[in-house]
């Protein structure tokens, strides 16, 4: 995978420290695991967001994107960790328009979806951290992301987490507007599509619909 450079020395983290009141010390000791681990990480997501100041709220969970295929090879990337649930081992997550794998990280309580994207350039930009470079998902990505969960979004929690996280960050009324209209469509969708399964179902069992 190629990754895409940017530098922003010091930015939200400060070099060295962390400063951002939403961020959880644990998260932080489970950033320096990894970063010791692999240093090509990338954060993404929105834990990225508040590392560069565009979402203010506090954060528990992370997105990661490691630069191999870790998905099939657990042993690669820190396999004492990987929950072995039916819901990891399956979980798909769009970046972009690019389906990607991803299986889930539990370090003590915090949780981490690790990914790997093996189609698409990551744009990212770098700060100091702890004597390390932090690589962060520029927030167009990640925000792009979050419109992509509330288009398609099943789970009404996570939509509206996805939702007022975007009004919060002040995205424009028509991307909003533009993503609850295919919300809605793609309901409708699913909807139409589950009452006809509903119908043969009926139709196979002989019973009156």
């Amino acid at each position: 995978m190629t990754f895409k450079r940017g530098l922003k020395p010091g930015a939200a983290l400060g070099v060295g420290s962390i400063e951002n009141p939403y961020i959880d010390h644990r998260m932080v000791l489970a950033l320096k695991k990894m970063l010791k681990h692999e240093p090509d990480i990338i954060v993404c997501g929105s834990l990225g967001l508040v590392i560069n100041g565009k979402l203010k709220r506090q954060v528990y969970d992370m997105d990661i994107l490691i630069p191999y295929n870790a998905y099939h090879k657990p042993e690669l990337f820190f396999p004492e960790y990987r929950k072995n649930t039916e819901h990891s081992h399956s979980h798909k997550f769009l970046m972009g328009q690019t389906e990607v794998l991803v299986f889930k990280l539990l370090m003590g309580d915090i949780k981490i979806d690790v990914m790997w994207n093996p189609k698409r350039e990551i744009q990212y930009e770098e700060v100091g951290f702890f004597g390390h470079r932090l690589k962060i998902e520029e927030p167009e990505g990640a925000i792009s992301a979050k419109l992509n969960y509330v288009e398609n979004d099943k789970h009404p929690v996570s939509f509206r987490k996805h939702l007022m996280d975007l009004i919060a960050m002040g995205i424009s009324r028509e991307r909003l507007m533009d993503s609850l209209m295919k919300s809605h469509k793609n309901t409708v969708d699913r909807l139409s599509v589950q009452k006809v399964e509903e119908k043969d179902a009926h139709d196979k069992l002989g019973l009156p619909w």
